[in-house]
C-alpha cells in the first residue's frame, strides 16, 4: 500500500498556473519518514506532536510568518528548509508535480478538478511501474 499527501496552491489572479503538490510513500517507509519529519520538528519546536503550531509551510519559513515570525536568523530557517528538503530527497520518497495552465483551459473554474484528474493519472503510473 502506497501513501499519497497532496496539497495545491490555489488560483492567484496574476499566476496563470494551477499546482497540486503530492509524495508517495510506500506503507513500509512511513515510519521512517515520519520519524525524520518528527526530529526537525522536535529541534525547532520542542514537540513531535502535529498541530498548528508545529506546522511547516515553506512561505512561513522563508518570509518569517506564522510559527516562524519570531525566527529573525536567516540562517536558521534556511536550515530548517535545509532539512525538510532533504527528507523529501530520500529514494523512498516520489515527488509528484502538476502544474495546469488555467489560460489553455475553456473554463478556468475546472482548473481543480482537471489537476486532481492528472494526479490521480500520474499516482497511477507511478504504482504501476514499481
Amino acid at each position: 500500500m502506497n501513501f499519497i499527501f497532496f496539497d495545491e496552491i490555489k488560483q492567484q489572479s496574476n499566476y496563470p498556473y494551477y499546482h497540486i503538490g503530492a509524495i508517495c510513500i510506500e506503507e513500509s517507509n512511513i515510519k521512517e519518514i515520519e520519524n525524520a519529519v518528527n526530529g526537525i520538528s522536535q529541534i525547532v519546536f520542542g514537540d513531535i506532536v502535529l498541530k498548528r503550531e508545529t506546522e511547516f509551510h515553506a512561505v512561513d519559513i522563508f518570509h518569517r510568518k506564522s510559527n516562524f515570525k519570531n525566527m529573525s536568523n536567516r540562517d536558521e530557517r534556511n536550515e530548517i528548509l535545509i532539512s525538510l528538503l532533504e527528507v523529501l530527497a530520500r529514494p523512498e520518497v516520489e515527488l509528484i508535480d502538476i502544474q495546469v495552465n488555467i489560460d489553455k483551459l475553456y473554463n478556468a473554474t475546472y482548473a481543480p478538478d482537471y489537476a486532481f484528474m492528472f494526479l490521480c493519472e500520474k499516482v497511477n503510473l507511478l504504482l504501476k511501474f514499481q
